[in-house]
């Protein structure tokens, strides 16, 4: 026999192993099932995690038995791993800010023109002032606030959106406003 087709028969004597051993491993779960050993919920699970369990030996045996390394294959997928989590990390307060900006639109606790201030969270001073404008525009990063108040003039201040779910805001309407769905969706984004 040629080495092609031993090598197909080991793949089908292993994928027909771990079916077997599904199958087995399912009656057995919906056997204590049925005897009200383990609920309804937890069968689920068991079979799914069985399922996943065999699957994940086969393509591993399989493997070894066509030549390919496991140590070089978990290597190349931690790699992997590492990297979109690093990626992931590097976007996060972007993704964070744009959602945040998306749920201020949505629930919309202040408006374009509003004066609000955002309360800082401390324990020696629960009512001490944080930063304090009048909402002038929003973007999918941003805030922005004409701060006022101070000696050197009137100045912007760029919030993070997301700083709006760390604390809380005091909002004093203002007279001609607009919502912040006009300034997100109408306006040119800077």
């Amino acid at each position: 026999m040629s080495p092609e087709i031993i090598i197909a028969l080991k793949l089908l004597f292993v994928a027909v192993i771990a079916f077997v051993l599904h199958r087995i491993t399912r009656r057995a779960i919906a056997s204590y099932e049925e005897k009200n050993v383990i609920g309804r919920r937890l069968s689920r699970i068991l079979k799914a995690t069985s399922r996943w369990v065999f699957i994940i030996s086969a393509i591993i045996i399989s493997l070894q038995v066509v030549g390919i390394s496991i140590a070089a294959v978990w290597a190349s997928l931690s790699a992997l791993l590492v990297m979109v989590a690093v990626g992931f990390i590097a976007v996060w307060s972007v993704l964070s800010n744009a959602s945040c900006a998306l749920i201020l639109v949505v629930f919309a606790p202040f408006q374009i023109g509003d004066e609000i201030e955002l309360i800082e969270p401390s324990l020696q001073d629960p009512g001490k002032s944080g930063l304090k404008g009048k909402v002038i525009d929003i973007t999918l990063l941003y805030t922005t606030l004409l701060e006022s108040g101070r000696e050197d003039g009137l100045v912007t201040v760029r919030i993070p959106n997301n700083q709006f779910f760390q604390k809380a805001i005091r909002c004093h309407r203002g007279k001609d406003t607009k919502t912040l769905k006009e300034a997100l969706f109408e306006s040119p984004i800077n």
